[in-house]
């Protein structure tokens, strides 16, 4: 009896290629349809800017390296409840929307990433994010009361050094010495004014370089939709209905296939 040949994909193909087409459109066209079925996811970007902007922060050299470590901060900061929180108060539904915020390499910039079910979800929850973010971060870096009140505290000491300076003239006036006790009442008062004064100023520079002019974060860019999987969808599920179709087909045609060599070879042996 002679040896049975191996079975081969060609030759599969070539003797079962009818039932090959049939499978392959009939799971293309069912892939195809479950793509259609499936919801379009549209993606909506915008980009803000860490560091603030105020002029005189970004005079100072580590300007750059502290925008960047401060996108990282704030990227951190916007999966934290307070911004979530504020989130869901606008409508954020988490069941079909997503967003996120992740810091652009070696910039200050934050992008924020919103999908949404339609461009519209998508670009009104990266816009709402936009602004939670920098109200939660503004309201962590608030220290205007404080700066106010450093400012008055200034005027209030510079003041005191003008009084004393106008002392200190009216008795160079009148030829006072300056060995008095009076002199050097007005020159005690004169240096505590000034040292007062510019303490102040250390103190309000401080508060500068931690406001939210210096510190913050502003919007740099609108959201805008960027993409979407509509066509996706169709390449995902039609591909994966061909593969199935071929995988369905190989199993069946394997089966009929040693099915007949079975027959054929019963056949054979059977004496005639």
């Amino acid at each position: 009896m002679p040896a049975q040949r191996p079975l081969s994909l060609l030759g599969l193909a070539d003797v079962h290629r009818r039932s090959l087409i049939a499978l392959i459109l009939l799971f293309v066209a069912g892939g195809l349809t479950v793509g259609a079925l499936s919801p379009v996811t549209y993606t909506a970007q915008a980009q803000m800017l860490a560091a603030g902007t105020s002029v005189d922060a970004a005079a100072v050299p580590s300007f750059t390296q502290a925008g960047q470590s401060l996108a990282q901060t704030y990227s951190r900061v916007f999966s934290g409840d307070s911004v979530q929180r504020a989130l869901l108060k606008t409508g954020f539904n988490p069941a079909d929307e997503t967003v996120s915020a992740s810091p652009i390499a070696a910039t200050s910039v934050v992008l924020i990433e919103a999908t949404g079910p339609s461009p519209a979800a998508a670009t009104r929850l990266a816009n709402d994010s936009v602004s939670a973010l920098q109200t939660t971060v503004n309201a962590l870096l608030d220290n205007s009361s404080a700066v106010d009140r450093t400012k008055s505290q200034i005027e209030a000491a510079l003041t005191e050094v003008a009084d004393a300076n106008s002392t200190i003239k009216s008795l160079d006036r009148r030829e006072v010495d300056q060995n008095s006790a009076a002199y050097g009442e007005a020159s005690a008062r004169l240096s505590t004014a000034q040292a007062n004064a510019d303490a102040l100023k250390t103190l309000l520079t401080d508060q500068i370089s931690g406001s939210v002019a210096a510190n913050g974060i502003a919007p740099l860019s609108s959201a805008a939709v960027t993409e979407s999987n509509s066509r996706q969808r169709f390449q995902l599920w039609g591909a994966v209905g061909l593969v199935a179709g071929i995988g369905v087909w190989l199993v069946i045609s394997l089966i009929r296939s040693a099915r007949l060599q079975r027959s054929r070879g019963s056949r054979r042996a059977t004496p005639q």
